[in-house]
């Protein structure tokens, strides 16, 4: 944001010069942040893609896959780092396509930090050994969404504002 001394000089120069600055600096700020820019780590690495102009997940396709023992899973590279906009955070989803597979994500979502400038990766746990249906390399495994991340000051309180709901959870919220 601006601050007051030079948004006042803004307003002078666009008042001398008859022209809408303000427009034109907004196109521009909306223009930078509607980018994602990617990089491509490995030669095989697809650009992560929407499969319809209504999708808002990136699918992300395995250009790698390991397993770990140590968790009983694979875990896929995607061959892709991303740099999330400051003030916005990347969240990686399986695809709806898991269904088809013996494979679930080991932490459900991932975050992906708008400092973050690493490879895209996705660890899946392995739920059924006899079939092992799994995403093999060349496969969309993931896909990322990314969602405004408003940065918040903590602080401490005694007490919290009080709502109908109160301290109702784990299937208490809606019980009569």
């Amino acid at each position: 944001m601006f601050d007051a001394t030079i948004s006042l000089a803004i307003k002078q120069f666009a008042s001398i010069n008859q022209i809408n600055i303000f427009a034109s600096i907004k196109i521009l700020i909306e223009e930078d942040m509607n980018v994602l820019k990617f990089k491509k780590l490995v030669e095989s690495a697809k650009v992560p893609n929407k499969a319809t102009s209504g999708s808002n997940g990136f699918d992300l396709t395995a250009t790698s896959k390991e397993w770990h023992d140590e968790f009983e899973g694979y875990v896929y590279g995607t061959g892709v780092a991303v740099e999330i906009p400051k003030g916005y955070v990347g969240l990686l989803f399986p695809r709806s396509s898991v269904r088809k597979y013996d494979l679930i994500m080991a932490n459900c979502v991932g975050v992906i930090d708008s400092d973050y400038r690493g490879e895209i990766m996705a660890t899946f746990k392995l739920i059924d050994y006899k079939n092992e249906r799994i995403y093999e390399v060349g496969d969309k495994c993931c896909q990322l969404v990314v969602v405004p991340a408003p940065e918040f000051e903590i602080k401490e309180v005694d007490t919290l504002s009080d709502t109908e709901r109160g301290t109702k959870g784990h299937g208490e919220a809606d019980a009569k």
